[in-house]
C-alpha cells in the first residue's frame, strides 16, 4: 500500500507553511504571482474563471475534484494578476502507478487555465512550471498529461517529451447509426457491407476464439470489495494503474459529469479476475479502464469477452490505447478497426512525460512500449 506522503501528499505543517511559496513571475507584466494554494478556499473566484472559458459545467465538478477522498488533495497553483485578482490556474493530482513491483508515484497534470484577457501571456508557461517543481523536489517521480492542441506548445517548451499518442480501437457490429449522421442516405446502403466486413474481420483473426469459462458480470458500488485488487499481479515490463475499489468509487462510479460503469470478468469458479470501466455515449461503449490479475489473463482478453458478451446490446464498442502498446497491437491482432477522431475515435493528443534523467527508471519513462494506459487514468 502506497501511503499519502509517499505520494507526494503534504503534511499538514507543509500544507499551512507552503511547499512552494509565492513568487513574482518576471517576465510577464506588473506584478503577477504565482502561489500554491487550496482552490477550495477561493471556489467562486475559480469557478468564475473557468466559467468566463465557457466551462459551464465546471461548477458540478469541482467539489468532486478538489476533495480528500479516493484520491489525495491535489497540489494546486494560483496566478495573480497585478490586482491581486487569479488569472490562472494548474491542478496536478497524485496517481499511484506500478511498474512490476515497483510502484510510482505519479502526477497528473489538469485545469490548466488562464483568462485569454489579462494580458499575462506567459502565465501557462508559468503554472506548468511551478507544477515540474514537483520532480524537482522529488514529490512524484514523474508527471503526466494529455494537453490539447493549445496547450502542447507550452509542455514542449519547458521539455515534456512525447511518450506516445493516442488510436482507438473498435468493434463495429452495426454500422448505421455511425454512418447515417456523417453521410447521410448513402450510410444506409453502405452499412450491410460494413457490417459483413467487420464480422469477417473477426472470424478470420481469431476473434472467436474466446475462453468459454469466462463471464461478464456487473460490479455495482457495494461489490467493489469484491474485485481484491491488492491480491492482482501486474505486467512486470508495464506500466499500469494501482486502482483501488476507493479510487474507481471516485473518479467513475461518483463522477457528476459522464456516465460510468464498472463490469467484471468472472472466473468459472465465481472470482473476479478482471475489471472494465464503460463510458455511456448514444450507439456506443467506450472502453476507458481496465485492468486484470496478469497470472490469468491479458487487458485484450478481457475486452474481447466483454464484446462478445455485450454484442446483442450495442452497435460498437471502442478502446482508446496508446499506439505503442502491446494492448494496441494484442486488439489490432484481434480483428479490431482502427478508427480515427474524424470519425469519432479518441483526440490525437499526445500523453506526455516530465521527469528526472537521475530517476531509477527513467529509460523505462522513455521508452513508449513500456506504458499501458487508458485515458481514464485523466482527471477529465
Amino acid at each position: 500500500m502506497i501511503s499519502p506522503t509517499q505520494l507526494g501528499e503534504p503534511t499538514e505543517s507543509q500544507a499551512k507553511v507552503g511547499l512552494f511559496p509565492s513568487y513574482p513571475v518576471s517576465h510577464s507584466p506588473g506584478a503577477v504571482t504565482i502561489e500554491q494554494a487550496d482552490p477550495r478556499e477561493y471556489r467562486a473566484d475559480v469557478v468564475r474563471l473557468f466559467e468566463q472559458d465557457g466551462k459551464t459545467d465546471f461548477r458540478n465538478q469541482f467539489d468532486w475534484y478538489y476533495r480528500n477522498r479516493g484520491q489525495q488533495t491535489p497540489y494546486s497553483w494560483l496566478l495573480r494578476g497585478q490586482d491581486g485578482r487569479i488569472q490562472g490556474l494548474i491542478s496536478v493530482t497524485a496517481r499511484p502507478l506500478r511498474f512490476g513491483g515497483m510502484p510510482i508515484r505519479a502526477g497528473i497534470t489538469g485545469n490548466l487555465i488562464v483568462d485569454r484577457k489579462s494580458g499575462i501571456y506567459f502565465g501557462a508557461s508559468s503554472l506548468v512550471r511551478a507544477a515540474q517543481s514537483l520532480v524537482n523536489n522529488h514529490s512524484v517521480d514523474v508527471l503526466l498529461g494529455i494537453p490539447n492542441e493549445f496547450s502542447q506548445r507550452v509542455f514542449r517548451r519547458l521539455k515534456f517529451r512525447t511518450l506516445d499518442r493516442w488510436r482507438t480501437y473498435a468493434q463495429l457490429f452495426r454500422c448505421r447509426n455511425l454512418l447515417v449522421p456523417r453521410i447521410g442516405f448513402p450510410g444506409v446502403l453502405a452499412s450491410p457491407f460494413l457490417d459483413l466486413y467487420a464480422d469477417m474481420r473477426r472470424l478470420t483473426h481469431g476473434y472467436y476464439r474466446q475462453r468459454s469459462a469466462l463471464t461478464i458480470v456487473e460490479i455495482e458500488e457495494d461489490r467493489l470489495n469484491e474485485l481484491q485488487l491488492e491480491n492482482w499481479q501486474h505486467a512486470k515490463d508495464q506500466v499500469v494503474v494501482a486502482s483501488t475499489c476507493e479510487y474507481l468509487q471516485w473518479r467513475f462510479l461518483r463522477c457528476p459529469s459522464k456516465q460510468y460503469s464498472i463490469s467484471g470478468v468472472q472466473t468459472e469458479s465465481g472470482e473476479i479476475c478482471g475489471y472494465l470501466v464503460l463510458r455511456h455515449t448514444p450507439g456506443r461503449l467506450w472502453i476507458v479502464d481496465c485492468e486484470v490479475d496478469a497470472s490469468r489473463l491479458t487487458k485484450s482478453e478481457a475486452i474481447v469477452c466483454f464484446c462478445r458478451h455485450c454484442k446483442a446490446g450495442v452497435d460498437s464498442v471502442w478502446v482508446p490505447s496508446l499506439r505503442s502498446s502491446v494492448l494496441s497491437k494484442n486488439l489490432a491482432a484481434r480483428g479490431f478497426v482502427s478508427v480515427s477522431a474524424s470519425i469519432g475515435g479518441y483526440p490525437d493528443y499526445p500523453l506526455v512525460g516530465f521527469w528526472s534523467d537521475e530517476h531509477p527508471l527513467a529509460n523505462i519513462f522513455s521508452q513508449a512500449s513500456s506504458w499501458d494506459l487508458l485515458p481514464g487514468f485523466n482527471d477529465v
